[in-house]
């Protein structure tokens, strides 16, 4: 049976290829396709935040999945602009940089009452049995005892799936349009 665990050092190539193998983009795009999506919604959490990071391990201490936090949407955006958009621009001429540059600029607007955000991924044939659940309550457990009041995060508008979820898990939708949605839920 699965179990949650933090995340350490030797787990960062496996949520690297969690993070393109649970990406929701059907693609055939390149072998930059990889380096860009873990760059934009991975690398960050591991290199400068890995007490703020879960994984949901299976019965042979391999990752199936995990939850990655950044405490302080500021502190990341300063750190992101700085050492991964520079990184990013490489991939210009074959992916946008709206997405990464988007998620600087909305997870802004709500820094005040929900200063963290989250991403979580995990593997398909480990979904709808509780552990999305576990590692967000994991996860809240750690942001509690940081005095953090609130986390948030943006999902993809065609990920139905996803919205309901964390809808039902009491997020709130803080702000949506035909490309996502920025969802956040109080901890105090």
């Amino acid at each position: 049976m699965p179990t949650i665990r933090p995340y350490r050092s030797e787990d960062k190539s496996r949520m690297q290829e969690l993070c393109v193998r649970t990406s929701n983009v059907e693609n055939d795009y390149s072998e930059d396709w990889a380096p860009y999506l873990m760059l934009t919604y991975n690398d960050y959490y591991t290199e400068h935040e890995p007490e703020s990071c879960f994984v949901l391990a299976d019965d042979n201490d391999v990752p199936v999945g995990y939850i990655i936090c950044a405490k302080n949407c500021r502190k990341w955006r300063r750190i992101f602009r700085r050492e991964y958009l520079p990184k990013l621009k490489q991939y210009k001429e074959k992916f946008t940089l709206f997405e990464p540059v988007m998620e600087m600029v909305l997870h802004s607007l709500f820094a005040l009452r929900y200063p963290a955000h989250l991403h979580v991924d995990i593997l398909k044939e480990y979904c709808g049995q509780g552990y999305g659940v576990a590692l967000m309550n994991t996860l809240f457990g750690h942001l509690r005892q940081n005095g953090i009041p609130g986390v948030q995060l943006c999902v993809d508008a065609d990920n139905e799936r996803a919205v309901k979820f964390y809808l039902k898990n009491g997020f709130k939708i803080l702000a949506g349009n035909s490309m996502g949605r920025v969802m956040g839920y109080r901890l105090k």
